[in-house]
């Protein structure tokens, strides 16, 4: 009898053990690499990687990509395609589409889960075919532009898209300077050594080319003209370049001095930033009215040499290098007079405007748009951008503006209950965009206009619906506006899932 009792009690102790083991098992897990709704460009190898919250309660993992299975993992890190490896070769040189990846997952308990995540292959490097956005231009020097002897020419080129390139290289009239390899390409800054053929330059014409390699191996070029004029300087102790301040803000009043070099200068303010170590009262006579007004300008937008759909709008703005100095910009497209601007900035054909008639729903064509530039000082300059209109609609006919964004943070799918969750997304080209909206599960949380757009950052108040994070799924949605006046969507989903 004792006997049958003590087995009675093995054999109950067995169940509740067999039972509770069923309930023991942790089997947590999210995709890690790749992010859900992530972009690849054609070629790709794409890494995956799932975490588990307890690894010791996995049995093992099983990966498919659109209902193709991949290969099984049974112990971690789970994780494939990884570089330096061979096999898993369906996520290896990857064309264009949208894909699906699934991983079954079966726990030491003996109960199965599943979960996938969405990425899509676009149409982009694919290896010397020309799909590396390149597209570059000189920000600095002012292409056209004159310098007075001696001026050391600090050179600054941007790039559409910094990642397609892979480095710079600057000639100066056919004369090797140097190599940037990553941004800012920039050359001959203040207070840096080198860049000796850009510095106290003499009289003359000069070229500078840059020479890019983007990183589908295609090289391409841009060049810039610009002049070295006799006059200004740094003769005869006048001028202390080491005073020069050519970033300084100055007042907008014309209060005119002579310098010592017998220059008129707008007032004192400009005159001392310039350098000069004396002036008097009054513009200089017997014609010394070399003007100091400094209306280096540069068309910001459009992209000069770049290609729009038809029907676009194309919106224009010139950056003024001391928009104090600028009296007013007057803007022409093909020689056809569009409207004056006398305040920064200088702007025209903006999103939710009206006006500006010649520059809206453009017709094919090969357009060149002007600025008349007249500075305080009297005299007037041009600056001139060229550009394109192709023969083909896009979305909505104001395809030029690039808005393409992501989300930085969240990087998890999987936060914990009761976290408060970070968002932060950056945006391709953030001059382009006019502001975000950010939504939880369909509820405004806030606008931001400006980078960097973040939400919910440590130690800040507000946006209550990021913060204690309740269980479940959330969605998390950004609305775009971009400056063309087009509106963006892009999604992200978090879950509540563990404590």
């Amino acid at each position: 009898m004792r006997n049958l009792i003590l087995g009675i009690i093995t054999l109950v102790s067995i169940c509740f053990t067999t039972n509770l083991s069923a309930f023991t098992c942790d089997s947590g897990f999210w995709f890690e690499k790749p992010t859900s709704n992530k972009q690849f460009e054609t070629g790709s190898d794409v890494y995956v990687k799932v975490k588990a919250r307890r690894y010791q309660d996995i049995e093992y993992m099983k990966l498919y990509l659109n209902g193709q299975y991949i290969r099984k993992e049974s112990s971690s890190p789970y994780e494939w395609c990884k570089s330096g490896s061979s096999g898993d070769n369906f996520l290896r040189n990857m064309q264009a589409g949208h894909y699906t990846i699934k991983v079954k997952v079966k726990d030491r308990c003996g109960r199965y889960f599943e979960k996938e995540c969405r990425f899509e292959i676009k149409n982009g490097y694919g290896g010397a075919n020309g799909h590396c956005e390149w597209d570059s231009w000189f920000e600095y020097p002012n292409c056209g532009g004159k310098y007075d002897k001696g001026s050391n020419v600090y050179v600054k080129v941007k790039a559409k898209k910094y990642q397609d390139i892979e480095y710079m290289k600057l000639y100066v009239n056919g004369q090797f300077v140097r190599k940037e390899s990553s941004t800012p390409y920039e050359w001959c800054k203040s207070n840096s050594s080198g860049d000796y053929q850009l510095k106290n330059m003499n009289t003359g014409h000069y070229r500078v080319k840059v020479l890019i390699k983007d990183k589908c191996g295609e090289t391409h070029e841009r060049e810039c003209a610009f002049e070295i004029k006799h006059g200004g300087g740094t003769t005869n102790n006048c001028i202390d370049p080491n005073q020069i301040n050519p970033n300084a803000i100055c007042s907008y009043i014309y209060n005119p001095v002579c310098g010592c070099n017998n220059v008129t200068y707008s007032n004192s303010c400009v005159a001392e930033n310039a350098g000069v170590q004396a002036w008097t009262s009054g513009p200089c006579s017997g014609g010394g009215t070399t003007t100091t007004c400094d209306r280096n300008s540069w068309f910001e937008y459009p992209n000069c040499g770049g290609k729009y759909d038809k029907g676009s709008n194309v919106y224009v703005k010139v950056k003024a290098r001391k928009h104090q100095d600028i009296e007013y910009m007057k803007l022409y497209v093909n020689g056809q007079f569009v409207r004056k601007e006398s305040t920064t900035p200088y702007e025209w054909c903006k999103s939710n405007s009206s006006g500006d008639y010649q520059l809206r729903n453009m017709k094919t064509g090969h357009y060149r748009v002007k600025v008349v530039i007249k500075d305080k000082c009297g005299k007037t300059h041009e600056q001139e951008c060229e550009f394109e209109i192709k023969g083909e609609y896009g979305n909505g006919g104001g395809n030029n503006c690039q808005w393409d964004s992501w989300f930085e943070y969240p990087k998890n799918t999987h936060v914990q209950i009761g976290s408060d969750v970070y968002v932060k997304v950056k945006a391709q080209r953030y001059q382009d965009i006019e502001y975000m909206k950010l939504y939880v599960d369909g509820h405004f949380v806030r606008k931001e206009t400006q980078i960097p757009y973040e939400w919910c950052k440590s130690n800040s108040s507000g946006d209550y619906q990021l913060r204690n994070l309740k269980p479940g799924e959330h969605k998390i949605t950004v609305k775009i506006k971009d400056k063309c006046g087009f509106e963006h969507e892009v999604k992200y989903t978090v879950n509540g899932a563990y404590l």
